[in-house]
């Protein structure tokens, strides 16, 4: 890459890639799973996921009590 002296080169890019993550829970007793794709990894993220998992799996703040 060329650039005149003193100048910082510019470089040009196209993006190539989409990034997914996988959040993926495992039961080691049957090798059943269950996963969720999303476009980052944080602590919102972890929430959303941990939420959709303890409903679909029934759990929830007072499913204790029932």
């Amino acid at each position: 890459m060329w650039a005149l002296r003193g100048k910082p080169p510019l470089v040009w890019e196209r993006p190539r890639y989409i990034w997914l993550y996988i959040y993926t829970f495992v039961r080691p007793s049957t090798g059943e799973n269950e996963h969720c794709l999303l476009p980052s990894v944080d602590t919102e993220s972890l929430g959303v996921v941990l939420e959709a998992f303890a409903r679909a799996r029934g759990a929830g703040r007072w499913s204790w009590w029932f």
